[in-house]
């Protein structure tokens, strides 16, 4: 079976589809366990993937007791892991992701268009889209670097 951290929307949830489609088992994995179930659904009824393939469990990778629970769910259920992608993190800013689009909108494909898009993504006015603040960053690092550790000390043995 595979596991794939922050499987719930994003890189995530497509790899989650992609394995799933091919046949392989995924444990679907998310801090909130709505938008989790939310993402089952979405893979059952948008995609088509069969529930045999597909499961959703609970991590927060700042949370040991979640941690341990899918340790001893992927134990139970399949023995070991074959595949475990670390995918769970946060972005550590806000965007103001409406205007973004309006700033952004009308550039077409090819690179010539990218060229443009990325002369407007250097304006200054871009960076009134982003809020940055010490809880956001905290959060980040919490998360993105010092959360990997202990789920990866408690999956590896199981590869």
């Amino acid at each position: 079976g595979a596991v794939v951290t922050g499987g719930n929307k994003g890189i995530g949830f497509d790899i989650c589809k992609q394995l799933a489609s091919n046949g392989i088992m995924v444990v679907l994995t998310s801090r909130d366990i709505k938008k989790g179930r939310e993402a089952i659904e979405k893979l059952k009824t948008s995609y088509g993937i069969c529930s045999k393939n597909v499961v959703f469990h609970q991590l927060n990778v700042l949370n040991p007791k979640t941690i341990s629970s899918l340790a001893d769910f992927v134990k139970t259920r399949f023995g070991k892991l074959d595949i475990w992608i670390n995918n769970a993190g946060v972005a550590g800013c806000l965007m103001d992701v409406d205007r973004l689009r309006a700033m952004t909108s009308g550039f077409g494909e090819g690179l010539k268009e990218t060229e443009k898009l990325l002369e407007q993504l250097e304006k200054p006015e871009m960076k009134e889209l982003v809020t940055e603040t010490y809880e956001l960053v905290e959060e980040c690092l919490k998360t993105n670097y010092y959360g990997v550790i202990p789920v990866t000390e408690i999956l590896i043995p199981l590869l």
